[in-house]
């Protein structure tokens, strides 16, 4: 007999039997309670720890299970809402949940259903929470990317169905409380009820400015036709209006767009396939008992509200072109807006908005991205639809450095520690522990005199473990990320980046000194990338040992620029660029030939 814990909460462990764990994050703030290290247990290792796994299953998610997951969800959708819509548009509303979704839950059916084959011989046994359903609705994508999925609970709740799908023996435990949320001995995994984050109505954002006003009275948008749509772009204002002006159009920036949810909630319709009779058990049947239930109300009960919604709001009516950069991965508004436009003739054009694109052997981000009818990039070119544009950095023209500059900061973040979807950056507490520990074997490693002078511009989200606890040098300060590292780095002498991100390619396009501390666990890259990727570490910029990265770093200090600015650093520094943060040659006619259909 073996007990299966599928959650952080003590309720769930067996104090007589092995207890399985679905995961080491299973046993965060447990690790120094006597009580906990008595009970035998053992944590199961990660599917994905596995690469070949990792990107087989990765092409199986994104051909396969993608495409069958579109075609039911387009069917669906077409008859709750009694339309007949196309599944290009479906797909342009659903995919920026879907893209989370499902590697997630796929995760999770992978990590059970393979605990269950290698303890067929045993008696397994889990005891589950029965949780509301009506609980783990979210009513937008925004909010099931950025909350519902990265909590304890819902994991419980999606675990559980799964629990009961693989035929696994199961006990009820009704340990909750009166709000029907996980109770836990241990105070970091008492559940409080889930902020929803409803962009609630403002008046301050829902009025039209005031020239826009102006403009519709007199007529000038009629005049100057809107033929450009620049939503949730990440290029700077000054980009923005020769944009605009480019097009022969007025200058305009959108106001956010709030809409307040109802609370209405079909459950009949949801729980349409909960109880189908399913005998083969593979991983889409289980997507389609619970793809309904799951998806967010901005799809379902409040669609037709949201669709009112955005053909009042002050965004172009007819645009040739919608430019976005993150808009399709949590705004659905902005997706509805999209689909509506498309079907109208409207091309959707996404530009890269930061780091790992084009290099990391997988990458989510830029699989949504695919799905525009253009992706400009920064230099690199993989498909069709990319088009090598040049490097996009958001209000910083250059980077000079202060006479009195001293010092290192150090750019981390605080990263997972329950599952989350795939990606070039630690995506479990496992991996989170090697990206803490790798700083901290840097630390322990680097001149002493520095850590007087070394400051980490720290992006804390709250989760375990927390490099801010995990830190033993006290002299270490840490700030919070209230503007990038790119823009604090004047001050500083040297910069370090510990993940390969946004931060790495803005130094490489700004010429900013620093190192990079990576590891290949977590920062995995493409074939053709590791080459250029390679000229770096030659150069000691990129290092993937931490002994070696702050052994460097003691050698350089005192005079970092001999070092930066030697012949072969720079040239391979300006090969990396052209290929991956590239300056642009003819800003106005790169930009025309990008808008060309």
């Amino acid at each position: 007999m073996k007990n299966l814990v599928i959650s952080n909460n003590d309720n769930l462990w067996s104090k007589e039997y092995t207890n399985i764990l679905v995961g080491d994050w299973c046993f965060l703030g447990y690790e120094k309670k006597s009580s906990f290290n008595k009970l035998k247990y053992e944590i199961f290792d990660s599917h994905w720890s596995n690469p070949d796994k990792l990107n087989k299953d990765i092409k199986y998610l994104q051909s396969n299970i993608w495409d069958e997951a579109i075609d039911f969800l387009s069917s669906e959708l077409n008859n709750y809402h009694g339309v007949s819509l196309p599944k290009k548009y479906w797909e342009n509303l659903v995919k920026g949940w879907l893209v989370i979704f499902v590697p997630i839950v796929f995760d999770r059916y992978e990590t059970l259903r393979l605990i269950k084959f290698h303890n067929k011989n045993l008696n397994l046994k889990a005891k589950i929470f029965e949780f509301d359903d009506n609980k783990f609705i979210p009513n937008e994508t925004f909010e099931f990317s950025t909350d519902i999925s990265l909590r304890n609970d819902w994991t419980h709740w999606i675990n559980s169905k799964l629990v009961k799908y693989l035929d696994i023996d199961f006990e009820l435990v009704s340990k909750l409380d009166d709000n029907n949320n996980l109770y836990s001995s241990n105070p970091r995994n008492n559940i409080i009820n889930i902020n929803t984050k409803i962009r609630t109505s403002s008046l301050k954002y829902q009025k039209r400015s005031l020239y826009k006003k102006i403009f519709e009275k007199i007529g000038l948008f009629k005049i100057f036709k809107r033929k450009l749509a620049i939503i949730d772009c990440h290029i700077s204002k000054f980009d923005k209006i020769i944009l605009f002006l480019m097009f022969g159009q007025i200058p305009e920036r959108y106001a956010p767009d709030f809409f307040e949810y109802s609370k209405k909630k079909d459950l009949n319709f949801r729980k349409k396939y909960c109880d189908l009779n399913i005998k083969e058990k593979n991983f889409f049947n289980f997507l389609k008992q619970n793809l309904l239930l799951a998806i967010p109300k901005s799809f379902l009960e409040d669609y037709k509200d949201l669709v009112k919604h955005q053909k009042d709001s002050d965004w172009p009516k007819k645009p040739n072109i919608i430019l976005s950069s993150i808009g399709g991965h949590y705004n659905d508004i902005f997706n509805i807006y999209a689909a509506e436009k498309r079907l109208l003739g409207s091309k959707l054009i996404y530009a890269q908005h930061g780091g790992v694109y084009g290099v990391s052997k997988f990458n989510f981000g830029e699989f949504l991205e695919n799905k525009a009818d253009r992706f400009l990039t920064w230099g690199w070119k993989k498909e069709e639809k990319h088009f090598p544009l040049f490097f996009l950095g958001k209000d910083v023209k250059k980077v000079k450095k202060n006479t009195n500059a001293t010092g290192i900061i150090m750019s981390a973040t605080n990263f997972f520690n329950i599952p989350y979807q795939p990606r070039a950056a630690p995506n479990d507490s496992t991996e989170t522990r090697m990206y803490v520990n790798n700083i901290n074997n840097f630390l322990a490693h680097l001149d002493k005199k520095l850590y007087s002078k070394f400051d980490v511009n720290y992006a804390d989200f709250n989760r375990v473990p927390n490099l801010r606890d995990e830190i033993k040098f006290k002299e270490v300060k840490f700030q919070n990320l209230t503007e990038s590292v790119v823009k604090r780095s004047v001050n500083y002498k040297l910069v370090i980046e510990t993940i390969n991100s946004t931060g790495f390619l803005e130094n490489l396009y700004y010429n900013v000194p620093f190192i990079a501390l990576f590891d290949k666990r977590y920062c995995p890259l493409d074939e053709e990338a590791k080459k250029y990727y390679k000229n770096l570490e030659n150069s000691k910029i990129i290092f993937y040992n931490p002994i070696d990265a702050a052994k460097h770093v003691n050698e350089i200090y005192d005079d970092v620029y001999s070092w930066w600015n030697s012949a072969d650093l720079q040239k391979g520094r300006k090969i990396f660029c052209e290929k991956y943060a590239r300056k642009p040659n003819n800003f106005l006619k790169s930009w025309k030939k990008a808008f060309e259909f």
